[in-house]
């Protein structure tokens, strides 16, 4: 509940930033508000937008009286503040110093203000099928128990927890493969799908550019990025379509890998930070799309955010190309997403960059296809672990296609 509340809040004051060009205007005294100002607007030059009862108000009053005050004087305004509330409480009488409307589920109360902001119903409306994925009647419809449930069901991150499963299930059976083959960790990791050059190259398996990122071995590494997937993934799926989340995802997560490929040589990757990458970057994009960045506090989060994955990029250990190929993956993707009008000229201009982007990287990929170090002993190993467990179909044809494009026989490793 408090996360489809915040959403509300952004998309709220996204609703007057770009219909009405207010200005954000950093309040660092509460989390749970939004204090929007506007030199075009004589009769609301300032709202608030708060996730608190309206009633709650009553108890800060001198606080929010001064710092109305403060910024209708900055915008050479006088007028009473608009607050506005999303919560569960129903406004009956509005306090005499402030302009109160509030919102819950399903139902508009408080002081009419459709004669300033006459699309603000369908705004709110449109906030509603935002976050349930399912349009209701009216706002003011008499909410039906049976349909929230059904509508909260829908509206789940399902996507996100799936890749999560899928992710625990193939870091569970790595572990176990390591743990019945002397903990060989390696061997493990490319039997279950790693990103392994030498394997990709040499045995034709392209499969593991978008596999790796499925595929952890390390328990701090798997929490974290799973951390991550789940932060970033119920936001950026509620933001973007169903469709659109999987391919922003799984596009950030081969473009990972292809950075990988055209830049290092035989190197072996596993972990979703590629797609996590693509994400933050879709999350960015939003941000400019609808004008929340330029919310303080949602900026300094944001900021905080990427700070924190850059420092991770530059651990030992870490692939760097695949953060950073990850994160453009995801960046134009996203920007071909969005529907806003004014961004235009800049979706044309993604796709003739993205077209030269996916250029370069096919040429540096055909160029680049150094596999060394050669690990033969690492490539043995896979290949005598498929045979014990009775893959030996696969192995036989890996080992040719192997022998063929080192002209060495894998068979006289020790």
């Amino acid at each position: 509940m408090a996360l489809e509340r915040d959403l509300i809040l952004m998309k709220l004051a996204q609703y007057f930033v770009t219909k009405y060009q207010y200005k954000f205007v950093d309040i660092k005294q509460n989390n749970h508000e939004i204090w929007l100002g506007s030199n075009h607007s004589d009769e609301y030059p300032v709202i608030r937008i708060s996730l608190t009862n309206a009633s709650a108000a009553t108890f800060e009053k001198s606080r929010l009286l001064e710092t109305s005050k403060a910024i209708c004087d900055f915008f050479h305004k006088n007028a009473k503040l608009l607050d506005i509330h999303v919560s569960d409480e129903l406004i009956e009488t509005s306090e005499e110093e402030f302009i109160q409307v509030g919102i819950t589920d399903d139902k508009i109360t408080g002081v009419d203000i459709t004669n300033t902001f006459p699309d603000f119903q369908n705004a709110v409306l449109e906030i509603h099928k935002f976050k349930e994925n399912q349009t209701p009647q009216t706002p003011f419809d008499t909410f039906n128990p049976a349909r929230k449930t059904k509508r909260s069901i829908k509206d789940m991150p399902y996507i996100t927890y799936a890749i999560g499963l899928i992710c625990a299930l193939v870091f569970v059976i790595t572990n176990l493969i390591a743990y019945n083959n002397g903990n060989d960790a390696i061997t493990a990791s490319i039997v279950m799908g790693a990103y392994y050059k030498a394997f990709i190259v040499g045995g034709h398996e392209f499969f593991r550019l978008l596999t790796v990122g499925f595929v952890h071995y390390d328990l701090f590494h798997f929490l974290m990025n799973m951390a991550a997937l789940v932060s970033l993934g119920q936001i950026c799926e509620r933001i973007y379509k169903k469709w659109q989340f999987i391919v922003i995802i799984l596009g950030s997560i081969l473009t990972g890998s292809l950075f990988i490929f055209a830049a290092q040589g035989n190197v072996l990757t596993v972990g979703l930070s590629g797609g996590l990458y693509g994400l933050m970057a879709a999350l960015l994009v939003y941000g400019f799309d609808s004008k929340v960045i330029y919310n303080p506090a949602v900026a300094k989060s944001f900021l905080s955010t990427l700070l924190i994955n850059l420092l991770i990029t530059f651990m030992p250990g870490v692939s760097m190309y695949g953060h950073i190929g990850g994160f453009i993956g995801g960046l134009f993707l996203s920007v071909l997403f969005t529907q806003n009008k004014a961004w235009k000229l800049l979706r044309q201009n993604a796709i003739i960059a993205g077209v030269m982007l996916l250029g370069i990287l096919g040429y540096q990929c055909v160029q680049n296809y150094n596999v060394k170090p050669i690990y033969y002993g690492t490539d043995k190993a896979v290949l005598d672990y498929l045979d014990s467990v009775g893959l030996s179909g696969y192995s036989n044809n890996m080992k040719n296609k192997l022998n063929d494009f080192y002209g060495f026989d894998l068979t006289k490793v020790k």
